[in-house]
């Protein structure tokens, strides 16, 4: 004052001192002394006028705050440790309680993180991770945001509210400390990831519009984070799972290779040296021709691979009888199975589709190749199909290795091999990624079902025309139960 007095100069101050409402709510303003002057212009005093700067003070901290963030976010290509340092970070600038819940297998959704400000200490258990049950009809809490996909405001959390939330939620309202609740969901490309829901306790300002719209940025960024992480961590299988299948498919190849140059020098030499071809020789011509085939088998998978990931696999349209096909499949394929024994159950009556009957052969032929793979010498492999309203069920049993359960939802994926027929059998893992996607190519779809050292039975469904359908049994477990009493 003394400075504006004597200089006869506008001062701003911008110190961001608190000023207190009539409330008692302190508030940060800013200010301005002005000098005051007499009709000759001289100085006779000073006003000052203050600002209330709540409004810029808090877009500064909410932009620092999504600076603070994006660099945390960046730090590491771990999400899980990422949002674990969000909620710590958010907790308490933004609110007094945060919680950070993730799409898990099924209906269920993991609690992440759980984050508290000190107000709340000592009214929360100790176990920072809780699995929680999606109700399908839930219409209020993180639940229903994940579902919905949209943020959701609870200005008061009321007892319908607290029926939907988690154990913590209901013991911090029950003490009289959590007020109030957003949540806001992870999304990304299209789909949820997650949720974020933040808390307020009844000393603190309610949330509003403002924390809605901050709230969801924060949320887009996180979402983003896990996104990139998730998808790097894929891009790093995907090499994985490349360099091991290019190791892999070098050692399959090469083995019926080693086999095929072997005989036919073998008979090479003979000829040149004007020799008669004997038994041995014979046996040797079949080696040469079977593993021949092998290798026509494995080349053709490779280009349908190929063809797949270019979108280049198509399918002819015309009527294929599948009776007559799965029947003549089963004779063509029984002398090679020398091993085991191959019985087939198929209708009489033609079974009509349209589709691909190469394509159609070539799923049925690896099924039955992969039954003999899996299976010790001896046993039986069944080849079965029936008719269910309208659609045509194929199966192929066998009593070999199994796959464990940890497997079955991967035994279609490209490349992958359960960790005990890898082990045991040789192969590439690419056979039943093509069958899957030759058969929806189809309109169908293939099933399995297996326990680890029991056998497995592959279910291909294919539709029917209309008119050459039959049956009244329906669904998956009518041809189960059919292949289980066969």
């Amino acid at each position: 004052m003394d400075y504006v007095l004597e200089a006869g100069v506008v001062l701003e101050f911008d110190n961001q001192a608190l000023a207190v409402s009539r409330q008692g709510q302190h508030f940060p303003i800013s200010g301005s002394c002005a000098p005051i002057r007499d009709e000759q212009s001289a100085v006779v005093g000073v006003v000052f006028v203050f600002r209330n700067i709540t409004e810029r003070v808090r877009a500064e901290q909410r932009l620092q705050l999504l600076a603070e963030t994006s660099q945390l976010l960046v730090a590491s290509l771990d999400y899980q440790e990422n949002l674990i340092g969000l909620a710590n970070l958010l907790t308490p600038d933004f609110a007094e309680w945060c919680t950070i819940d993730v799409v898990s297998n099924g209906p269920a959704i993991r609690r992440l993180v759980r984050a508290i400000g000190a107000s709340l200490h000592g009214a929360l258990r100790g176990d920072d991770t809780v699995e929680v049950e999606t109700d399908p009809q839930t219409v209020q809490g993180p639940a229903f945001v994940i579902r919905s996909g949209r943020a959701v405001l609870y200005p008061h959390i009321d007892n319908a509210l607290l029926a939907d939330l988690a154990d913590d939620q209901q013991k911090l309202h029950a003490q009289g400390l959590l007020e109030t609740l957003l949540c806001v969901p992870l999304m990304v490309r299209g789909g949820t990831l997650g949720s974020i829901s933040f808390g307020r306790t009844a000393n603190s300002k309610a949330f509003d519009d403002d924390d809605v719209v901050f709230a969801e940025e924060l949320a887009r960024r996180a979402a983003l984070a896990v996104d990139n992480a998730l998808l790097y961590r894929e891009a790093q299988e995907a090499i994985k799972a490349r360099d091991t299948f290019l190791s892999i498919a070098a050692h399959e190849l090469k083995t019926p290779l080693t086999s095929l140059l072997g005989y036919a020098d073998l008979v090479r030499r003979r000829t040149q040296a004007g020799l008669p071809i004997g038994e041995r020789e014979q046996r040797g011509l079949s080696v040469v021709v079977e593993q021949a085939r092998r290798l026509n088998r494995m080349v053709t998978s490779l280009l349908d691979l190929s063809r797949i990931q270019t979108g280049q696999l198509s399918i002819d349209q015309r009527p294929v009888d599948l009776s007559t096909l799965v029947r003549r499949i089963s004779e063509e394929v029984s002398p090679t199975l020398m091993m085991h024994t191959l019985v087939h159950a198929v209708p009489d009556e033609a079974v009509l589709m349209i589709g691909d009957e190469l394509r159609l052969e070539q799923v049925l032929q690896n099924l039955l190749q992969n039954a003999a793979k899996y299976s010790p010498h001896g046993s039986t492999i069944r080849l079965r199909m029936e008719v269910v309203d309208n659609w045509a069920c194929i199966s192929v049993a066998d009593q070999g290795l199994g796959i464990p359960n940890e497997a079955l939802p991967r035994i279609f994926n490209r490349f992958y091999r359960a960790p005990n027929a890898a082990q045991q059998v040789s192969g590439m893992g690419v056979g039943l990624f093509v069958v899957r996607q030759i058969v929806e190519l189809h309109g169908g779809r293939i099933e399995v079902q297996s326990k680890e050292g029991m056998g497995s039975t592959f279910f291909v469904w294919l539709p029917l025309q209309a008119e050459h359908a039959y049956g009244t049994a329906s669904g998956s477990s009518s041809c189960a139960a059919g292949c289980a009493a066969w």
